[in-house]
């Protein structure tokens, strides 16, 4: 049995910075005391359609591809109608799964898709069963399999909380800034965000005080919908105050499962952030090393790095790996031999649209009723499809797998031929990969470049700048980069062509705006460190590789910069470290990088 107790709780929307100066004022003690103890760094999420898929692979080690969650619905087998993905299994096993063949009993709070999950030592709460009603809570539907073992569906009913049970003194606390008339009609639906929460702090507490859980894995929300509630608010002064004191509602949950677990736990403290890429991971505990900022992880990295910590046996094929930076002494990671991960799910995987539903019409021409009109709901799941099908590519480009995506692209191209974005990524990655000819072709007819300029910029300038006429790439490439939203990130575009012209200060710049941009594009974050050290800013270079390692934990490339990066900033044993993956993922591309 692994030897520590484990909290990995999920937070979505709290903002680091925020945080910090929260902290610096004293107001979070407990969380506070989490950084001074470990380990703190950015937490890179992988693209993906909705928060439900990056928890996932928080989870699971593995990107979307792998465990499955690529959009925020799924179909129903063989019709129109669609259900919430959350509500579905994952492909692949997880944190819990590997916690419970180890036999630590561990509880699983407000997780998605946990919905039908049973283990034989654990306990599963699933997402969904603290949205309530008013009123009695025996009246409140619990879906037959969100609770297991079905023995605690009489706990459940018990500890959740109703918005009508929130105190007013409750929701005036977080709404203290705001006067009389407006508190009184935010106070319901903060009521209701407030009660989702302590239902499922309340359902944590009980597995660790009753059920004696000695792993927690939780997800709690209520940052996210306070700033979600209080978004068309003016007054930001008291925005600020309510966001602030949702933060110290949930360092007091923090203190009451460190007083639960004890000072022997390890903790993966995590959120999503309040904004692009400003997600965020703590990890403290037994081994991990105190007051140290490690850069960034992945999130596929989270899952490996504690089972390293509390010495439980994972599989060695996830897509993510310990952090090494996070130990304060190496630790190796225990390898579940037997288990067996599925390979990433390919385009024919996904289940294609239906036309109409599938059912008996002569029960229609009996009746002599007409025949429904299903063409908005078809065209809704078609959607959907194409939306899963387009999620599915994006995950390959994250893998590297250029080839591979531009045929994904390819052919959802031409099944969705009106899907504007799917020819945009294609053109791009046939850029990339050299294919101009094939790019001039297809994008020769997007119907905006005779309808809008910014869109004949974006696709001449590029073209422009890979046949190497840097004058007309400069000329429209720059025209875009005054729009709120341009077509293309046109920062990363002449990030490139400084690059070619070895205008390294010029570089930097563009690609410093190019990941303000586009934080989830790993090649992005490689440009800025290529620039970051041919201008001699190491440290920058260090951050900037970082990222791009936990975005893509299996290019060789990115370690490799890495590794050079913390060598000219004076830390050896990281880049030892890096260099040592990159070597796992890719010798030659390592040999090449050290100029062999």
């Amino acid at each position: 049995m692994p030897s520590k107790r484990f909290v990995m709780l999920a937070i979505d929307g709290m903002d680091w910075h925020r945080l910090q100066q929260l902290a610096d004022r004293g107001l979070l003690p407990m969380i506070s005391s989490l950084i001074e103890a470990g380990a703190c760094g950015w937490l890179d999420f992988p693209p993906s359609p909705c928060a439900d898929s990056g928890w996932a692979s928080v989870a699971s080690g593995v990107l979307p591809d792998r465990h499955g969650l690529l959009h925020a619905l799924a179909p129903l087998p063989q019709s129109l109608f669609l259900r919430p993905a959350g509500d579905l299994p994952l492909r692949t096993p997880a944190v819990w799964h590997w916690a419970d063949d180890a036999g630590l009993p561990t509880a699983v709070v407000g997780w998605p898709a946990t919905h039908g999950l049973q283990l034989r030592h654990g306990y599963v709460l699933a997402a969904g069963l603290e949205a309530g009603l008013n009123g009695d809570g025996w009246a409140w539907p619990l879906a037959p399999q969100a609770v297991h073992p079905p023995a605690l569906r009489d706990l459940v009913h018990e500890a959740r909380v109703a918005p009508d049970e929130i105190r007013p003194g409750d929701t005036d606390f977080l709404l203290a800034g705001f006067p009389p008339a407006t508190r009184a009609l935010l106070a319901a639906p903060m009521a209701a965000a407030l009660a989702q929460c302590a239902t499922l702090h309340a359902l944590g507490t009980a597995m660790i005080e009753q059920h004696r859980a000695g792993g927690l894995v939780l997800r709690l929300k209520l940052p996210a919908a306070v700033q979600a509630l209080l978004a068309g608010q003016a007054d930001t002064a008291a925005v600020e105050l309510s966001i602030a004191r949702s933060y110290q509602f949930l360092d007091l949950i923090c203190g009451r499962y460190f007083q639960l677990l004890g000072p022997a736990t390890a903790w993966a403290l995590m959120s999503n952030g309040a904004g692009l890429n400003d997600g965020f991971v703590v990890m403290a505990g037994p081994g991990i090393a105190r007051d140290r900022n490690i850069g960034s992880l992945g999130a596929c990295d989270v899952l490996p790095t504690l089972a390293a910590g509390i010495g439980l046996p994972v599989p060695a094929n996830l897509d993510g790996d310990p952090i090494d930076e996070v130990f304060a002494s190496p630790r190796r990671a225990v390898i579940a031999a037997s288990a067996v991960l599925p390979p990433p799910l390919r385009p024919e995987d996904i289940p294609v649209t239906p036309e109409a539903p599938l059912f008996d019409t002569q029960l229609f021409e009996r009746e002599g009723l007409p025949m429904p009109d299903y063409a908005v709901q078809q065209a809704f799941a078609a959607e959907a499809e194409c939306a899963t099908l387009f999620a599915l590519a994006t995950t390959t480009i994250h893998r590297g797998l250029r080839a591979q995506a531009i045929a994904q692209l390819r052919r959802l191209a031409t099944r969705f031929p009106h899907a504007l974005n799917v020819r945009v990524s294609l053109a791009e990655q046939l850029l990339l990969a050299g294919e101009l000819a094939a790019c001039e072709a297809l994008v020769s007819a997007f119907p905006l470049l005779q309808l809008e300029q910014q869109w004949a910029d974006a696709v001449y300038g590029i073209l422009a700048l890979l046949k190497g006429d840097h004058h007309q790439a400069q000329q429209r490439l720059t025209a875009l980069t005054g729009l709120e939203r341009p077509p293309v990130n046109p920062h990363l575009w002449l990030g490139r062509m400084h690059q070619q012209q070895s205008a390294w200060p010029q570089a930097l710049a563009s690609f410093e705006a190019a990941v303000i941009q586009c934080p989830q594009d790993a090649e992005t974050w490689l440009g800025l460190g290529r620039a970051a050290m041919k201008c001699g800013t190491a440290q920058k270079a260090v951050e900037a590789f970082g990222h791009a390692v936990s975005l893509q934990p299996r290019s060789a490339e990115a370690l490799s910069g890495l590794a050079a990066a913390c060598e000219a900033s004076g830390d050896h044993a990281r880049a030892a470290s890096a260099r040592t993956r990159a070597m796992r993922c890719n010798p030659a591309t390592l040999a090449r990088s050290l100029g062999a």
